[in-house]
């Protein structure tokens, strides 16, 4: 123990003869006269005031250090994923070992004279209390994350070593034997399982889509493993509802080899739906959970309504008409207008009722014969949401366009002329980095300048401020930066304008450049498609944050909620209903995490489909629903490889300093402990400070001195 002071003890001493000079002089006469003991005594309590307040003005320290040793921390992190199940069964490596439990007895009784800090682990950590706490039915082995929770959480303590029990079998997260190379303390593991191969056949892998169309067939890979078994013919089944959708028998590959199987489906309406995927059952396998296998698909519409109006027939019509019908999920609406001068279309009137179409292509049109009623709808529609997409033409009446259409397309007509020139496509550097452009060799520009060349218009047209040019021109090989495709984005509604025409002349150009045509169609199916992409606006978004689900999985929903401005708000109500497949409907409220997130967890629920909906209310009044479905399935990924992995186990403990163990060596753990040096008691000073001048004494001293002063004066008669 010692006492500083934050400023020089110099100027304690000048302070201190301060004081005594100061005492003598307020004492050194007194009326009434007092004899010199009164007076020393009163001018000693003036000093021992004036001393005190300086001393404490110097801020005076008192700094202890003590030492404490603490005993090292070993962190036991237990493995409960479902595969533990088949470890003690007919284990030739489980030694006098019967069970998981009798194992884990073990483990406590050699580790009771240490500072013990209990995990559990599968997909996620938990922290347990005992060894009576572990559960063995988690879909998931996450070593990697497992052992990085333990440096983290015990980061600030005496964390000695940590014993890894586990099979070994690591199915998630980054590889565990990259966190041992880096890891702070030894990790000492223990293998429990066999790892000899046993007799067994197995789902390997199910590989399929995760979102289909309706009427579009759905490819299902399954691969076979045999371990032990003769050749011998066996049934793959696949089944929705229990109901078979496709078999195939096939027989069994040799020993230690893997058979692929092919089965298909075709899906016919729009929905979340359950798959599973069986194999046949033979007697004597390790295991029968690996036999069958769930996974889900979500099935959507792709049926798309287009309406094509042309202002007049042309090649261009023509060949576009037969690129949009060349398309299964399209339906095609045409209207050509007459070349008689009239507003009639050749192929009937113009559609009464617009609410079903998806995208509007405008091909020249509208024309001068074109009524100002049927552009009026055009507009109508679109600025309700509709997709838009005008393709320049020859009978396009310009003036129409600028004066009915420009707040609708991303372009507008500025200057207009008379008369077309010819001219190339060029992507613009935009075009390189956009999805439409997802094309053939998208990065070689000359291959479009090859392609004959298409007719511009010689009007000058503006861009609107949300507009994007995607291409330009060339004219004479001289690169002119007037816009030949131009997209544009206002909320959720798409609009495009191809500025040009002649497009029919490369869907009919020779055989050497028939690669380069491919280069047009799969541009402009890119562009129907994203048109016709519904881009997601919703102010109250909910949904599960796992995409796949297995029984033991905790189901945990995450939702975000915005007002009319997208800006992400915190104080609402959020209540989701979740409806099982047996019909019945279980409501939870999700919590508010701040800056528009909201979470809740339902816990793990049994295989099968569900559907839910979300609401959020702020002050009795709605902001918005989301709703959808999930599904929770079997997952058998615990036991694809069903034998413990000792070469795994013992790389982490190599590779981190540490040792493996068997269970007949677990007594000597406290032993083998001891010798390592990380796992040592640890002596830590500890150094405490106490701040004189906030000490209370002092202050009750002060008030002491200063009021016995006062009294004695007054008794005295002092003036």
């Amino acid at each position: 123990m010692n006492l500083t002071f934050t400023h020089s003890i110099v100027l304690l001493v000048i302070a201190a003869l301060f004081a005594v000079a100061a005492s003598y002089w307020v004492y050194r006469e007194t009326v009434p006269e007092l004899s010199t003991g009164r007076r020393m005594f009163l001018g000693t309590l003036r000093f021992l005031v004036l001393f005190i307040i300086f001393f404490l003005l110097t801020e005076p320290l008192i700094r202890r250090v003590s030492r404490e040793t603490e005993n090292p921390i070993l962190a036991v992190l237990i493995d409960e994923s479902q595969s533990i199940s088949l470890a003690f069964t007919d284990s030739s490596e489980a030694g006098s070992i019967g069970s998981f439990d009798e194992l884990l007895s073990l483990v406590k009784s050699a580790s009771a004279g240490e500072r013990v800090q209990i995990f559990g682990f599968g997909r996620d950590v938990r922290e347990l209390n005992s060894f009576d706490s572990v559960r063995s039915n988690l879909s998931r082995t996450n070593m990697s994350k497992a052992l990085e929770h333990v440096r983290s959480s015990l980061e600030n303590e005496a964390l000695g070593a940590v014993l890894l029990i586990s099979d070994g079998r690591h199915n998630g997260g980054r590889n565990p034997e990259h966190v041992a190379d880096l890891y702070p303390v030894p990790i000492i593991t223990m293998t429990v399982g066999d790892s000899t191969i046993q007799k067994d056949i197995r789902i390997q892998q199910v590989i399929t889509n995760d979102l289909s169309y309706v009427g579009s067939e759905v490819p299902v890979r399954v691969r076979v493993r045999n371990e032990g078994f003769d050749i011998s013919p066996i049934q793959i089944s696949l089944t929705s509802g229990g109901v078979s959708i496709d078999s195939e028998r096939k027989r069994l590959p040799p020993p230690g080899s893997e058979l692929a199987v092919d089965l298909t489906f075709v899906p016919d309406s729009v929905g979340l739906f359950q798959y599973r995927v069986d194999i046949s059952r033979l007697d004597g396998e390790l295991t029968h959970r690996n036999n069958s296998e769930s996974f889900s698909l979500q099935v959507l519409e792709r049926k798309r309504t287009i309406l094509l109006l042309a202002g007049a027939p042309s090649p261009d019509v023509s060949s576009t008409r037969r690129l949009l019908q060349a398309d299964r999920d399209t339906d095609l609406i045409v209207r050509t207008h007459k070349n008689d001068g009239d507003a009639a279309y050749y192929e009937g009137e113009f559609p009464l009722d617009l609410n079903d179409i998806d995208l509007i292509v405008l091909m020249g049109y509208p024309s001068s014969t074109t009524s100002q009623r049927d552009i009026d709808r055009i507009v109508t529609k679109a600025q309700a949401g509709a997709p838009l997409l005008f393709i320049s033409g020859r009978a396009a009446d310009l003036v129409a366009i600028q004066r009915s259409l420009s707040t609708v397309l991303p372009v507008r007509p500025a200057v207009i002329r008379p008369g077309f020139v010819e001219g190339g496509f060029v992507p613009t550097e935009l075009a390189t980095r956009h999805a439409i452009f997802e094309i053939t060799d998208r990065r070689n520009v000359q291959r479009w300048i090859d392609l004959p060349p298409l007719a511009l218009n010689q009007t000058r047209w503006e861009t609107s401020s949300t507009g994007s040019i995607l291409a330009t021109t060339q004219i004479r090989g001289i690169s002119i930066d007037d816009p030949i495709l131009v997209i544009g984005k206002i909320g959720n509604r798409r609009s495009a304008a191809l500025l040009a025409t002649g497009f029919w002349r490369w869907n009919n150009i020779p055989v050497d450049l028939q690669e380069d045509a491919i280069r047009w169609k799969e541009l402009f199916s890119n562009l129907i498609q994203w048109l016709v992409t519904v881009e997601d606006d919703r102010l109250v978004r909910v949904a599960p944050v796992e995409e796949r689900l297995d029984e033991s999985d905790p189901v945990v929903f995450g939702g975000q909620v915005y007002d009319e401005n997208l800006q992400p708000i915190s104080d609402v109500s959020v209540m989701l209903n979740v409806r099982f497949p047996s019909g019945e409907l279980f409501p939870y409220a999700m919590q508010s995490l701040g800056n528009g997130q909201y979470r809740v967890d339902i816990g793990s629920l049994p295989d099968g489909t569900y559907s839910y909906e979300a609401k959020a209310t702020r002050d009795a009044g709605e902001l918005g629903t989301d709703g959808g479905s999930f599904s929770v399935g079997a997952l058998s990924i615990e036991f694809r490889n069903p034998y413990a992995d000792r070469r795994l186990m013992r790389q982490l403990a190599s590779r981190s300093g540490g040792f493996t163990l068997d269970a007949d060596q677990m007594d000597s753990l406290p032993e083998r402990l001891s010798s390592l040096d990380s796992y040592q008691p640890v002596t830590n000073a500890v150094e405490s400070q106490t701040r004189l001048w906030r000490y209370l004494p002092f202050l009750f001293a002060l008030l002491v001195f200063m009021s016995l002063e006062w009294f004695v004066r007054k008794r005295l008669g002092l003036v």
